[in-house]
């Protein structure tokens, strides 16, 4: 079974992150890539509860992630008042 991380945002949108990915971008800091002392901080990352966490949050950014991320869940909208309440200007094309 693989382990992921849920990411809840402030506009409500939740996504996901592989752990395996986080745990990899670690190991690649601390280790040569692909030696057994690598393959220990993966596994370490891998079976700590919060290790993988406390790296994503505090050594990666939203570019490290935006390309692998996948969304959980949308926050429903009410779009009758978001339309209502819109800014709106003429333009030509």
């Amino acid at each position: 079974m693989a382990k992921y991380i849920k990411l809840s945002m402030e506009n409500g949108e939740i996504y996901g992150i592989a752990l395996k990915y986080i745990a990899k971008h670690r190991a690649n800091y601390y280790e040569s890539p692909l030696t057994e002392a690598w393959k220990k901080e993966v596994d370490y990352v891998m079976t700590d509860s919060y290790e993988g966490i406390d790296w994503l949050q505090n050594n990666m950014n939203w570019e490290d992630i935006k390309d692998i991320v996948f969304k959980l869940e949308t926050p429903k909208q009410d779009y009758n008042y978001l339309f209502r309440n819109a800014e709106c200007d003429m333009i030509e094309m």
